[in-house]
């Protein structure tokens, strides 16, 4: 008989990005929802130390504010509006709760994942400067969670995966490359 393609994965990119502001527990809760198989999201360390979710490394895009992400603390990025910019560029989809949304910390995140069964896949955005700090604090975090079989790890930054796969051996990881990198090696 014909072998069946498993059907692709479904991954919700920085959550349901396409239908709520991108990297908030909207977007994530959205993708749950949806179906979704997973979700993807980006984190950096805020200002103490504490990992928080959200793509750039400042809030220009999604916060129209001035702030880079490291010098502001979790609890001043939680309180940034990083939701009625998506409202006001995409007014079909837009929700009066989407303006309300907040930079989530990582651990708000996980606490969403722990009600869905699904695949948690965690990109490290680290600073020139604190690759080590970054994945030390997302593994305290999810060293002991129930989570950890869910979750995978990944960075285009290489050297941080090594850290990453040093600190905690069990946990999945994987190292990005860019399209352009992949093509040099692919013709070497």
């Amino acid at each position: 008989g014909e072998k069946m393609s498993p059907s692709p994965l479904v991954i919700g990119h920085r959550g349901a990005s396409a239908h709520a502001p991108e990297n908030t527990i909207a977007a994530f809760r959205l993708a749950f929802e949806a179906g979704a198989d997973g979700i993807e999201f980006d984190v950096r360390l805020a200002k103490d130390g504490v990992p928080v979710v959200i793509h750039d490394p400042d809030l220009k895009r999604t916060g129209h504010k001035q702030i880079l992400v490291a010098d502001a603390t979790s609890a001043e990025l939680s309180k940034v509006d990083v939701g009625s910019w998506f409202n006001r560029q995409f007014p079909k989809r837009a929700r009066a709760e989407f303006d309300n949304e907040g930079v989530p910390s990582l651990v708000e995140v996980l606490e969403l994942c722990k009600d869905h069964n699904r695949l948690i896949y965690i990109e490290l955005k680290p600073s020139r400067t604190d690759s080590r700090m970054l994945a030390e604090a997302v593994c305290d975090l999810i060293r002991d969670s129930p989570l950890l079989p869910q979750i995978i790890v990944k960075s285009f930054k290489l050297g941080v995966i090594p850290i990453v796969r040093q600190l905690l051996p069990d946990v999945q990881v994987a190292a990005l490359f860019e399209p352009i990198v992949m093509d040099y090696l692919r013709r070497r």
